[in-house]
C-alpha cells in the first residue's frame, strides 16, 4: 500500500493596506490630478449642473437624502462646495459631491458651491473612485462598478488591487457583482438580496437572471420578495441537468427534442451517452429546458388537482406566480383554499432507509492481522461489506412507521393536498389545524399497541423501552409547547392591557429595566464589545434571558449613562449637525459636561481664518479683474 504525497497551492501574495489606513484607495494613480493651494469655491446655479455618466453610484438613500435635504433646508446653505468641470458648452459636471448636488435640488437652493478643475476623463473616474470606496461602508454594488470600470481602462487585476488597498481575491469576488443584470443591482442596491445571494444570482447567466427576476420579482416594488431558499430557486436557472426537476429519460417532456439522455443540446452527450449518464451535463437550449420544465409542472398541478382531487394547496412562502397561473387554468381550482405550511399539520410520509447507508468499503480483515511490513509490501483491494444486522433493524423500523402512517392517511380525519416549496411539488395529507411540522401516532394509539402487545405476551423490553422513550420525548415537545402558549397569551394580554383607556401607565421597575434592555439593542457591532466591558453584560446565542435580565437590573446609574452615551454615539447620523441623532448627541454632551461652546469658538476661529484668506485672494482677483479691463478698454 502506497501514500501519495499531495502538493498543497501556496496562496498568491495580498497587496498590504497602507499603516494606520483602514482602506487605501488609489494608491498609484495612473493620472495625477492637479492640486490648488486653497482653491477658491463659486457659487454655480443649479440648473447650469449636469449629473456625471462617470459616475457609478447610481443609488442613494431616499431617507436618508431627504433628512440630509431638510438639514440644507434648515441652514439654507451647503457648506463644503462640490468639485465640477466646464463642459465645452459651458455647463459644469459634477464630478465629486453627487449627495450634496441632490439634497441642495431637494432644498430648493438655486445655487451651490464648487471648486472648478480642469480634469481629463481619467482622473474625473479616479476621483470619484476614491470619493466612493473611502466612504465608511461603500456598497459592494458600488464597488463592483468602479473595479469594472477601471478594467475597461486596461488596468490589471494586481494593479486595481494594490490601488485599493485590497486583496487579488477581493478584487475578483466583486468583480463578479458587475454581472448582475439592471434591475437585480437595482435590487441589491435597495438592501433586498444579501451580498451573499447577490454573487449566488450573478453566477448565473444574464438570459437565467432576467428569466428569475420576471419570474420572481417584477413587483418587488409593491411586494418585496421572500425566499425560503435562494439557492433552491436558482437551481432551476443553472440548466444544470443534475439538479431539473424534470424526468431527463422522458420523450414526451418534448415531441421535437425528445429525452435529454440523447439530445445533441446536452453538454455531456457524445453521441454514446447512457440514460445514467444523461444528468452529468447542462443544457445548452434554454428554450427547451424551460418548456420541459413548464410542461412537467403543469402535469404535477393538473394530476394533483384532478386525478388526485386534492383538496388544497400548502405552500411554504409564497406561491409562485407561475404555478398560480397553472392553478387558475384548471376549471374550479381558483376556489381552492391556499394554506401557509405552519397553519396546517403535514403528515410526513416515512423515508425507507438507503442500503448505501450501511455500506462501507475497507481493507478485508487478513490486512489487519498482518505484520505492518507486510502490509506496506502486499497489494491490497478494498472490499464492501453491508451492515446487513443494521439495514435490517432499520427496515423493520421503516415498516413500523409507514404502518402508522397509513393508519394516519386512511382514518378519515386527514385530507390531501398539494405542498409548493419553491418549485418542489408533492401530494400530502394533513389535518386543519395549526401543529408542529412533523406528526406521531396519536398517544392514545401507542397505548393500545403496547397494551395489546402486553395482552398477547408478545411484549419486549425494548418494545416497553421504546414506548417509554415515545412518551418522554413527546412530553418534552409538549413542555416546549406549553411555554410557548404561556409566553404569547402574556404578550397578548400586555398588549391589550395598554392599549385601555384606563390602563395604568405609571413606569414601574420592570420598565425602567427594559428600557435599559432596549438601549442595550441599539449598540452597533464597532461598540459594543467596550461596552459590554464597561457594563459587566455580555449577551450570545448561550445566554439565558433571566440570566440577562438580572445583570440589566444590577446596572448601576453611571453605567446606564454610559451605555446610553456609546449607543448615542454608534448611531448613524449621530456625528451629522443636521441629523436627529446629532442634535442629541450635541445635548447630551453639554449635560456632561463638553464645552461646546470652546469647540464651537475655536472652530469658528479656524473659519475666520479661512474667509480672511479669501478676502485677500477675491480682493487681488478683483483688482486683476479692473486691470485686464482697463487693458482692454485702452486696446479698444
Amino acid at each position: 500500500m502506497t501514500t501519495k504525497k499531495r502538493k498543497v497551492n501556496q496562496p498568491a501574495s495580498v497587496p498590504k493596506k497602507a499603516a494606520g489606513s483602514k482602506e487605501v484607495a488609489l494608491l498609484m494613480p495612473s493620472t495625477a490630478v492637479p492640486v490648488e493651494a486653497d482653491p477658491v469655491s463659486i457659487q454655480v446655479e443649479i440648473d447650469n449642473i449636469e449629473v456625471s455618466p462617470s459616475n457609478y453610484r447610481q443609488y442613494y438613500d431616499p431617507e436618508a437624502l431627504q433628512e440630509f435635504a431638510a438639514g440644507v433646508r434648515a441652514v439654507g446653505f451647503i457648506i463644503s462646495p462640490a468639485t465640477v468641470r466646464q463642459q465645452p458648452d459651458g455647463r459644469y459636471q459634477i464630478v465629486a459631491g453627487m449627495r450634496r448636488f441632490l439634497g441642495a435640488k431637494l432644498a430648493g437652493l438655486t445655487h451651490l458651491p464648487c471648486v472648478i478643475r480642469d480634469l481629463t476623463d481619467d482622473q474625473v473616474e479616479d476621483i470619484q473612485m476614491q470619493e466612493n470606496v473611502q466612504r465608511e461602508d461603500p456598497h459592494p454594488m458600488h464597488e463592483a462598478e468602479g473595479i469594472r470600470r477601471m478594467y475597461k481602462r486596461k488596468l490589471t487585476t494586481e494593479e486595481i488591487a494594490v490601488r485599493l488597498g485590497k486583496s487579488v481575491t477581493w478584487v475578483y469576488k466583486r468583480e463578479k457583482l458587475s454581472r448582475l443584470i439592471g434591475d437585480i443591482q437595482e435590487m441589491f442596491l435597495a438592501n433586498v438580496f444579501t451580498a451573499t445571494q447577490a454573487f449566488e444570482i450573478a453566477a448565473l447567466s444574464a438570459d437565467a437572471q432576467k428569466s428569475f427576476f420576471e419570474r420572481h420579482c417584477n413587483t418587488w416594488k409593491e411586494t418585496r420578495p421572500v425566499f425560503g431558499s435562494l439557492t433552491n430557486y436558482l437551481a432551476v436557472y443553472r440548466y444544470d441537468l443534475s439538479e431539473a426537476l424534470f424526468d431527463l429519460n422522458d420523450p414526451t417532456l418534448s415531441a421535437k427534442q425528445g429525452a435529454c439522455s440523447g439530445c445533441r443540446f446536452n453538454s455531456a452527450y457524445s453521441g454514446l451517452l447512457i440514460p445514467d449518464e444523461a444528468g452529468a451535463g447542462k443544457c445548452t437550449l434554454k428554450t427547451c429546458f424551460d418548456l420541459k420544465r413548464t410542461t412537467h409542472l403543469n402535469r404535477l398541478v393538473t394530476n394533483a388537482l384532478t386525478t388526485e382531487q386534492c383538496v388544497a394547496i400548502i405552500t411554504y412562502g409564497e406561491l409562485p406566480a407561475e404555478i398560480k397561473a397553472l392553478v387558475d387554468t384548471l376549471p374550479g381550482a381558483q376556489d381552492i383554499p391556499l394554506y401557509q405550511e405552519e397553519k396546517v399539520t403535514i403528515i410526513e410520509q416515512p423515508e425507507g432507509p438507503d442500503k448505501d447507508d450501511f455500506t462501507m468499503e475497507d481493507y478485508p480483515q487478513e490486512y489487519y492481522d498482518a505484520d505492518p511490513d507486510d502490509q506496506e509490501k502486499g497489494e491490497w483491494e478494498e472490499v464492501t461489506t453491508l451492515d446487513q444486522e443494521g439495514y435490517d433493524s432499520a427496515l423493520e423500523e421503516f415498516q413500523t412507521e409507514m404502518a402508522a402512517y397509513n393508519v394516519e392517511i386512511t382514518n378519515g380525519k386527514s385530507l390531501k393536498a398539494l405542498y409548493v416549496c419553491n418549485e418542489e411539488l408533492k401530494i400530502v395529507y394533513y389535518y386543519p389545524v395549526a401543529a408542529g411540522r412533523r406528526t406521531e401516532l396519536p398517544q392514545k394509539k401507542g397505548k393500545q399497541n403496547i397494551q395489546a402487545l402486553i395482552a398477547a405476551k408478545q411484549d419486549t423490553p425494548e418494545l416497553l423501552q421504546e414506548e417509554i422513550d415515545r412518551i418522554t420525548s413527546r412530553e418534552h415537545r409538549n413542555k416546549q409547547l406549553d411555554k410557548e402558549k404561556i409566553q404569547k397569551s402574556v404578550h397578548s394580554e400586555l398588549v391589550q392591557l395598554t392599549a385601555d383607556e384606563n390602563a395604568n401607565l405609571a413606569p414601574t421597575d420592570e420598565d425602567r429595566i427594559a428600557t435599559r434592555w432596549l438601549v442595550y439593542q441599539t449598540l452597533t457591532y464597532r461598540n459594543k464589545n467596550q461596552v459590554e466591558a464597561y457594563i459587566n453584560v455580555h449577551v450570545d446565542y448561550k445566554s439565558k434571558p433571566e440570566e440577562l435580565f438580572a445583570a440589566i437590573a444590577k446596572m448601576s446609574d453611571s453605567q446606564f449613562s454610559y451605555l446610553v452615551r456609546m449607543a448615542l454615539a454608534g448611531l448613524s447620523g449621530s456625528d451629522s449637525p443636521t441629523s436627529a441623532s446629532g442634535f442629541f448627541l450635541k445635548k447630551v454632551a453639554q449635560a456632561a459636561g463638553v464645552n461646546t461652546d470652546a469647540v464651537e469658538a475655536k472652530q469658528t476661529e479656524v473659519a475666520q481664518s479661512r474667509q480672511d484668506r479669501q478676502a485677500v485672494n477675491i480682493g487681488l482677483y478683483k483688482k486683476r479683474i479692473k486691470r485686464h479691463q482697463s487693458v482692454l478698454s485702452q486696446a479698444a
